[in-house]
């Protein structure tokens, strides 16, 4: 299931090289479904593509903007979008967080360290 959404993500990014927002969401679907079975069955085997969400996400944006003449979307709200879009979760952000967050907690762990010259003369 893995490889065939991953050529399906692919052969999209080949047929679109020109168009920087194909990479991007192509190489963030790419990761997802390296660890996510859901997003890989779901993008293996329905008619969603990569195109097709950028503009959702277009459309979610002129919701937002609610008759203003522009609105910004952060990524991590972008690839929230683009997850709805194609109907799972993302649980990629969740796990870099989690190795984040163990790292930190060890470093609190950690004694100082004080050494006195006196106490070696």
């Amino acid at each position: 299931m893995i490889e065939k959404a991953k050529n399906k993500i692919i052969e999209e990014m080949n047929k679109n090289k020109d168009n920087d927002y194909v990479q991007v969401v192509g190489d963030f679907l790419l990761k997802q479904i390296e660890i996510n079975e859901d997003a890989a069955r779901i993008i293996a085997t329905g008619e969603k593509n990569i195109k097709d969400s950028l503009k959702y996400m277009e459309n979610e944006a002129k919701n937002r903007a609610n008759g203003r003449r522009c609105v910004c979307i952060n990524p991590v709200e972008g690839f929230k979008i683009i997850m709805k879009y194609f109907g799972f979760e993302g649980i990629q952000s969740n796990i870099e967080n989690f190795a984040i967050q163990e790292i930190k907690h060890e470093e609190s762990q950690e004694e100082e360290f004080n050494v006195d010259l006196n106490s070696f003369i």
